[in-house]
């Protein structure tokens, strides 16, 4: 598989180090009746986590924030009385950074369950003696130690060995929730979900075949046929379970609250400020995204470095925020947003080498990547890729065109970075916008097609566009 490279704009590459420390000294919250009186949440963007949140206390103020982990920092920092979202989530987010704490309270209660068709009634019933021989021989509390530790990462994949034969049981599943599915370090799906799904495979003598999809595309997929169960953190709900049977509840999950941890505060900004000139960081903690060229330039220029790799730029941002790394590597283009919502940031040096951006397409897409050339000469002659600029990178607004579309020719799938941040790509209002997105959405429209965009991990990129799960 070829990736193809087509200039959109060329951009350098910043360092952005901790400058300064921040934060509230208010009194330790340690249950939910010390969030009543008008305390400030924040929820991801797009979510129902606010309804949740006003359903327990009226009162509250909401602030919206593009990620979970935007929410938690946000906490961290003293913007925030608490966050607020899925159990397993933040109880994730919460074991790898320190100054932070899981109010043991749940907000609601919630059940996760693997669904299947209403007529597969042979699967749902493996499906809940698979679950029950898990818990019986000891492998689910393994599973809990394995994909909920306290403290720390989750613990990586075990090898789940299938036999050798034709059938298949498909998963569909959406790879964006860690820890219960999500990619991984080797760019494999895992996660407590997709261990759960190779055992009842196993059971009935099948192999695993994984189908990473959005969530929204699930069920869907799951009543036409393209796979045999479906399940990602999936709640059991009344609405769901007319269109499809589920499984019994294999996680008892729910809406759970983040405080600040003021007995375990993090360290508050000290290593940025010891740092001068670029040669002080040839043995520290470089932050950088996995697979990015950002990646392959610190392991080459810094060997003596620890290079660590993130999935996300949020999660990045909070390793860097949280002492965990010394200084990340970020494109140019996203410092005015990254400095705008992380106070405690500063740039260190504003410009370490320069990349092209490009649109990839895999080898056998000749024609539309083709097209994407035309497009890319056309937006640039008539004045609207210089608009674009001007709007998204120099004056840093945000605020989405109206793209008229007349999708005669289908749909064209395109891979994106949702979390990447402004100004490429962020989720405002449950809607996706930015450059990139404006860029996608036009070449959408250039080709009569209708535009579909898939979340993905950075790392997942090349992946998806290579086995053509998008365009």
């Amino acid at each position: 598989m070829t990736f193809f490279k087509n200039i959109i704009r060329i951009s350098g590459i910043v360092l952005l180090l901790l400058a300064l420390g921040c934060g509230r000294k208010d009194a330790q919250i340690t249950s939910l009746e010390m969030l009543k009186g008008g305390k400030t949440f924040a929820v991801p963007t797009g979510t129902a986590a606010d309804q949740f949140v006003l359903k327990k206390f009226p009162d509250a103020k909401i602030e919206y924030y593009n990620t979970v982990l935007d929410c938690i920092l946000a906490v961290r920092d003293g913007k925030a009385d608490a966050a607020s979202y899925d159990k397993p989530v933040v109880q994730n987010i919460v074991a790898k950074n320190d100054g932070l704490l899981v109010i043991p309270e749940l907000m609601f209660d919630d059940q996760y369950g693997f669904a299947v068709r209403l007529e597969d009634t042979k699967l749902k019933q493996a499906m809940d003696e698979a679950l029950a021989d898990l818990k019986v021989n000891g492998t689910y509390a393994a599973m809990e130690k394995r994909w909920f530790p306290d403290k720390g990462l989750p613990a990586p994949m075990p090898v789940i060995r299938f036999k050798d034969t034709d059938s298949v049981l498909r998963f569909g599943t959406a790879a964006v929730t860690e820890p219960m599915s999500f990619y991984d370090a080797n760019k494999n799906i895992a996660g407590f979900d997709i261990e759960f799904a190779s055992y009842i495979a196993k059971k009935l003598g099948k192999r695993l075949e994984i189908v990473d999809m959005e969530f929204g595309a699930m069920i869907p997929a799951l009543i036409s046929g393209k796979v045999d169960m479906v399940g990602a953190g999936m709640s059991i709900t009344e609405e769901r379970a007319k269109k499809v049977l589920f499984s019994e509840c294999y996680y008892p999950s729910g809406i759970a609250a983040v405080v600040r941890d003021h007995h375990k505060a993090p360290p508050e900004g000290k290593a940025g400020m010891k740092l001068k000139k670029i040669g002080d960081i040839t043995t520290k903690r470089i932050g950088v995204l996995m697979g990015s060229v950002h990646d392959a330039y610190a392991t080459k220029h810094f060997p003596k470095a620890e290079i660590l790799q993130f999935q996300t730029v949020p999660d990045l941002l909070f390793a860097l925020n949280s002492d965990k790394i010394d200084v990340i590597f970020i494109d140019k283009s996203a410092v005015r947003h990254v400095l705008a919502s992380n106070e405690a940031l500063g740039v260190f040096v504003d410009s370490l080498f320069s990349v092209p951006i490009g649109a990839g397409f895999n080898k056998e897409s000749v024609v539309l990547r083709e097209q994407f050339n035309e497009y890319l000469k056309k937006l640039k002659s008539d004045g609207t890729y210089a608009d674009m600029i001007d709007r998204w990178m120099t004056k840093g607004l945000s605020e989405m065109p109206e793209i008229k579309f007349a999708p005669l020719n289908g749909t064209l799938n395109v891979g994106v970075v949702s979390d990447a941040g402004l100004p490429t790509t962020i989720i405002q209002n449950g809607e996706m916008i930015g450059f990139d997105i404006e860029v996608a959405e036009r070449f959408a429209s250039y080709c009569g097609r209708e535009f579909v965009p898939v979340p993905l991990h950075f790392g997942s990129l090349i992946a998806s566009i290579s086995t053509k799960k998008i365009d």
